[in-house]
């Protein structure tokens, strides 16, 4: 698989390169392989030599999530965990590194925070009162209609029980119940 994104014929072509020949080199706007654009300007290249400063002191890199660039052009996300090898006399010998793709985890990712979106715009442009609550009955959510209703705030209203909303008065409920 990663040979093929990068338009590598055999393994034996990688071995013994850097890592860095296949790293993002240049400030920009890049579109990666999960859809989305990424900027990456310098703030992403200060990240990147705080976390490889970061393997050479503790000799270890743990899920780092930056991203490589494929011969296409594109930007593949990737979270990266390295490990430095070191001689018996403690000299600096190589590495071993894991590197996952996570194109599918941001495509979800990106998916799931839409989907959200659409959901919460659905329910506030509902004219219809909505409450959300967990299986206790807490409001965990409601809807500008509900507050309209009620004439409390979402502020008054989350947090609190969703019992607070009904009628105390036994009178008041029978006649609820009639209508």
């Amino acid at each position: 698989y990663f040979l093929g994104l990068y338009g590598i014929g055999h393994e034996s072509e990688i071995i013994g390169q850097y890592l860095n020949a296949f790293m993002v080199r240049e400030t920009g706007t890049y579109r990666t392989t999960s859809g989305e654009e990424v900027i990456i300007d310098d703030a992403y290249f200060q990240d990147a030599n705080q976390r490889i400063s970061e393997l050479f002191e503790q000799g270890k890199l743990i899920n780092w999530q930056t991203y490589l660039r494929t011969a296409q052009g594109l930007v593949v996300p990737v979270e990266l965990s390295a490990v430095l090898n070191k001689t018996a006399a403690g000299d600096l010998a190589g590495s071993v590194g894991i590197m996952r793709d996570v194109t599918g985890r941001r495509t979800a990712e990106r998916q799931l925070k839409e989907a959200k979106e659409f959901m919460e715009s659905l329910i506030e442009s509902s004219l219809d009162g909505i409450m959300i609550t967990d299986l206790g009955g807490e409001i965990l959510s409601v809807n500008s209609a509900m507050e309209r209703i009620t004439g409390l705030s979402k502020e008054e209203l989350v947090g609190k029980h969703s019992s607070m909303l009904t009628v105390d008065d036994r009178e008041m409920r029978r006649m609820i119940a009639d209508k």
